[in-house]
């Protein structure tokens, strides 16, 4: 058999596994991802994203619930964010609608990476919720 296509094999493999156990799990993680404190949440659901690359990237996701529906004053935090997001070119806070809303960074470029990606460049996270909803949804990965 070829050496490089037992290569390619082995390094696919390997790529594989970066994305084969669900990473954000923990409220906590991802509390140092959107720099402010999230109700605590449970993984509901992993799903692993079936389109890996040959360069390793993907889009994994994790349906979550939180202990309870966000508070008042959580969801008051968040629409501040979303108010200083409004004027910047890069917008990480987003408000979709009258009840939902949006975390979404790219990291990559020698910015702030949270303290859960250390020595990780070149990937994204978005993290979608509802003020009248304990489900929320993370998807996050490499491009």
């Amino acid at each position: 058999m070829n050496k490089n296509f037992i290569a390619i094999c082995a390094v696919a493999g390997l790529l594989a596994g970066c994305s084969a156990t669900p990473q954000f799990e923990n409220s906590k993680d991802m509390e140092d991802v959107v720099g402010m404190e999230l109700p605590s949440y449970k993984m509901k659901k992993y799903i692993e994203d079936p389109s890996m690359d040959i360069h390793g990237d993907y889009d994994d996701s994790l349906i979550v619930e939180f202990d309870c529906l966000p508070s008042k004053a959580f969801i008051e935090k968040v629409n501040k964010m979303v108010e200083q997001d409004s004027g910047k070119t890069e917008k990480r806070w987003l408000k979709e609608d009258e009840h939902r809303y949006r975390f979404q960074a790219r990291y990559g470029d020698g910015g702030r990476v949270p303290k859960c990606r250390e020595g990780r460049s070149d990937w994204h996270i978005s993290m979608e919720f509802s003020d009248n909803s304990k489900s929320a949804v993370i998807v996050y990965g490499y491009w």
